[in-house]
């Protein structure tokens, strides 16, 4: 009773197990922890599979700052982590479990150390993997390889010395740097101060010299005052006769002016009214083209149409050639299945025929001895057997029929008990394996029991013993550390104490000149003030001068304008006069020429109807031809897709021999039978394979058929109806 309620519990933890494998994969959860000086944020984690391609896998960070990454079993990865300041870094994971092994949720932890980059902008890259993380058979479970750490290990802290190296490199040469523009500074200020003190002793030497400047300026302004006086007048004088000439020319001018301006009107009359004749015309000439435009685009578009029914209709004649191949080729292959059938039924009546000879034979060798023995005994009873011949006759023939039955009938037990002593041995290996296979089951689960345990137990001692070299490792690796920053930390000191030093001296120097320069600058101050003084009286006389110029260059330019006003006055009158009579007998000719061209696009237009239609008669003839071939293509195309989709499936209903009320009855079986969506089924023959999709969108069916032949040819049909491979993939898509 307790095997009976014990039984069902187990079937339903077996089943219960299973559905909760089927609703979570087991994965491998790798423990991430970046190292550096500072905690790493936001780092960039990329994962490609072992085809080099970009996926997404769950991940999530724990709040130690871990980065947890889950893998599926049985691929490879790479795993690139990226993060400004630092090297760009990657590792591999082997996710593929033994054969042996059943898939169940695995973790692994891993550490890996991020390398700041140089502090001059230089990129150092680390090409290989810094791990390599798979299934250890020895310890049965994941870790990353220690001999391949180890070799990476070397070469990692070889990049370290590297960026070390360069760093120290980088801050002696910003130190040099620091140094030069130091000792630049003093220099430029040193220059300065120098400079100021010359200019101060410059500044003295050139007030001295303005102030005798000044001093002789004031007595040419005398002299220079009265000259001005008497050329002023003079100049009066010549203005005004100038004025006087320069008006009558002014006067003649206008006249001129005014005459062209009445020929110029007269010449734009004309010429709009040519213009207006000319705009009608071409109005009527564009709409004429727009007309003759259309129809062209229209018969392009036929032309287009028709020789894409003609393609079509090539690639039928060429599938209908194909399949009138296939269809020989299947009526040989026919003819030749029915040889061999007709071989096979002659070879087994010629057997059976052999059988009952030799069984005649025997029979027939029987009866001749019982006859030579009967006849021995009873010479004398030649009449009772003469009757017992005859019954033996009769006898033989009823044998012969009864031993080819008892043949038929042995053949057919042999058969059957050989089927029967096949099934028996097949019964007992099935049962043999089973058993077997139930004793390896037990025995490996024995094994597997005590290998877990073993297994489990190695796996604490590994992971003690590798955390205890990783303490190590990092102990070593921080107190390394400490050593250089406390090294690079005094070697600083030293240059900031130096760099004191150096900038006391300097600023001693500095405050010498300032003093040097202060002085002459004092000097040059007393100076400037006799230069003013000396000036002051300079400017005084200079006025008096610059009054008496300012006055005569007053009148002076006041006579200037006038004669300027009066030559551009002149000057424009003459160039508008002379412009309006070039503009006249320009709009004269333009008149002449535009008369000229009207008459020339009228007869244009003339010539161009008369092509135009003559173009448009030969274009109708052509479409009509086109028309007529293409009716005929239409109809060879028919009969090519009939043949071509003619499958040797009984069960293939061809829909080209459909039609009307036949074809919609089929069409809508499609639809009860496959349902909303599309469905694919494909036909292989010998010389071609057929590819039948079916189509149901709002319960309404469409078969499109893609016939690719052994020849290379393809064609496409939708519901019977030849199509282009585009319309194909846009109706199945």
């Amino acid at each position: 009773m307790k095997k009976l309620i014990l039984l069902p519990l187990l079937f339903l933890f077996v089943f219960v197990q299973k559905v909760n494998a089927q609703n979570s994969d087991p994965t491998l959860e790798i423990a991430i922890f970046l190292k550096a000086k500072k905690r790493i944020k936001d780092p960039s984690i990329v994962v490609y599979n072992e085809s080099g391609e970009k996926i997404e896998i769950k991940s999530s960070t724990t709040d130690g700052g871990r980065i947890l990454l889950y893998f599926p079993f049985g691929n490879n990865y790479k795993i690139v982590v990226e993060r400004e300041g630092y090297a760009t870094i990657s590792f591999r994971v082997d996710a593929k479990l033994p054969s042996e092994e059943s898939a169940e949720n695995m973790s692994t932890d891993l550490d890996l150390k991020m390398i700041a980059q140089p502090l001059d902008g230089s990129i150092e890259t680390i090409e290989k993997p810094v791990a390599k993380v798979y299934y250890i058979e020895k310890v049965g479970m994941f870790d990353f390889d220690w001999d391949y750490d180890d070799e990476m290990s070397n070469e990692i802290r070889e990049l370290e010395k590297k960026i070390r190296d360069k760093n120290k490199a980088f801050e002696k040469e910003q130190k040099g740097k620091e140094d030069e523009l130091a000792t630049a500074e003093f220099e430029k200020q040193k220059k300065e101060e120098e400079a100021k003190r010359a200019a101060a002793e410059a500044e003295k030497e050139k007030q001295r010299l303005a102030a005798e400047e000044q001093q002789k300026l004031a007595d040419d302004a005398k002299s220079a005052a009265a000259e001005e006086e008497a050329k002023l007048l003079e100049e009066k004088r010549l203005a005004e006769v100038a004025r006087k000439e320069k008006e009558a020319e002014l006067k003649r001018l206008a006249e001129e002016e005014l005459s062209a301006k009445l020929a110029i009107e007269e010449a734009k009359r004309l010429a709009d009214e040519e213009r207006k004749k000319r705009e009608e015309e071409e109005a009527k000439l564009e709409e004429e083209r727009r007309l003759a435009a259309e129809a062209s685009k229209k018969a392009e578009e036929e032309r287009l149409r028709l020789e894409e029914e003609t393609r079509m209709a090539k690639e039928a004649e060429k599938a209908a050639q194909e399949a009138e191949a296939e269809a020989a080729r299947i009526e040989e292959e026919k003819r030749v299945a029915e040889e061999a059938e007709i071989a096979r039924l002659a070879e087994e009546k010629r057997l059976v025929e052999e059988e009952k000879r030799k069984v005649e034979e025997e029979a027939r060798l029987k009866v001749e001895k019982e006859a030579k023995e009967a006849a021995e005994a009873e010479a004398a009873m030649l009449a009772e057997e003469t009757r017992k011949v005859e019954e033996a006759e009769a006898a033989r023939i009823a044998e012969e029929k009864r031993l080819a039955d008892e043949t038929a009938k042995l053949l057919e037990e042999k058969r059957l008990a050989d089927e029967a002593k096949i099934k028996k041995a097949e019964d007992a290996r099935l049962k043999k394996l089973e058993e077997e296979r139930l004793a390896k089951e037990k025995i490996e689960r024995e094994k597997a029991e005590s290998d877990e345990l073993a297994r489990l137990d190695a796996i604490k001692t590994a992971r003690e013993e590798r955390e205890r070299l990783e303490t190590e490792k990092n102990l070593a690796e921080e107190a390394a550390r400490e050593k250089i920053e406390d090294e690079r930390q005094k070697r600083l000191a030293e240059e900031v104490k130096e760099k004191a030093v150096k900038d006391s001296l300097r600023a001693a120097e500095i405050a010498s000149i300032k003093a040097l320069a202060a002085e002459e600058e004092r000097m040059a101050e007393e100076e400037r003030l006799k230069a003013e003084e000396a000036s002051r009286v300079a400017l005084q006389q200079k006025r008096l001068e610059d009054e008496a110029r300012a006055k005569a260059e007053a009148e002076k330019e006041k006579r200037e304008a006038e004669a300027e006003r009066i030559a551009k006055e002149t000057e424009s009158a003459r160039l508008r006069a002379e412009s309006a009579k070039e503009k006249a007998a320009e709009e004269k000719r333009i008149s002449e020429l535009a008369v000229a061209l009207e008459k020339a696009k009228i007869d244009s237009i003339q010539k161009m109807k008369i092509a135009e239609e003559a173009k448009r008669k030969e274009a109708d003839l052509v479409i009509k031809k086109r028309k007529e071939a293409v009716e005929i293509a239409k109809k060879q195309q028919e009969e090519s897709a009939k043949k071509l989709l003619a499958s040797t499936e009984p069960d293939n209903v061809d829909i080209t021999k459909l039609q009307g009320a036949a074809k919609s009855t089929y069409l809508s079986t499609l639809v009860d039978k496959y349902g909303e969506g599309k469905h694919v089924r494909k036909i292989t023959e010998k010389n071609r394979v057929i590819t039948i999709v079916v189509v149901v969108k709002d319960s309404k069916a469409t078969e499109f058929k893609w016939v690719r032949t052994s020849y290379g040819g393809n064609y496409y049909f939708k519901n019977g109806t030849s199509i282009s491979r585009t319309q194909y993939g846009m109706g199945t898509s």
